[in-house]
């Protein structure tokens, strides 16, 4: 029960909030960091979903994404619909990174961290005038590395999160 609740968490965790902004037609209450636990997501998938599991350490909830949102109105927005943006990581150390914590569990990481970019990291780029991708990138891995949620998921460890290395 205790599994299932953490992976209802996905869509929940506003770890990420920022102030009312209003740029353009982009005009956001706060980000979602969006989670999920592989272990629960890859039960009804099949595919490369299980083939992946080996790679994503044990206990890992993996990054799915940073939502724009106007909540409580709605979380999900496409933000670029303009020409279909690549994403080309080119630092070796953050794709490693990307690799094992932002696994695109139904399909190829780089279709998956593509889909996530178009449809909400391009409204980041835009609130932050920053059209860097490896930089939306490496940002949301810093993010999810500096607030250690696999202690706070699985050992229930709220207490004492400072200072810990990846």
């Amino acid at each position: 029960m205790e599994l299932l609740f953490k992976t209802f968490l996905l869509f929940v965790i506003f770890v990420a909030a920022k102030p009312h902004l209003k740029i353009s037609h982009f005009d956001f209450k706060f980000y979602v960091f969006a989670m999920q636990y592989p272990g629960t997501f890859c039960l009804n998938e099949e595919g490369s979903c299980h083939q992946k599991m080996p790679i994503i350490p044990k206990k890992t909830m993996t990054i799915h994404g940073l939502w724009a949102s106007w909540y409580p109105i709605r979380t999900h927005y496409w933000c670029h619909k303009g020409c279909f943006i690549q994403v080309d990581i080119q630092n070796k150390t953050l794709l490693n990174e990307m690799d094992h914590y932002w696994v695109g569990l139904s399909g190829t990481n780089t279709d998956f961290w593509e889909h996530e970019y178009n449809k909400h990291g391009y409204c980041w780029s835009v609130n932050n005038n920053n059209y860097n991708i490896q930089d939306f990138f490496q940002q949301r891995v810093d993010f999810y590395f500096g607030n250690q949620f696999d202690k706070i998921f699985f050992n229930g460890e709220f207490d004492n999160l400072e200072g810990e290395q990846r």
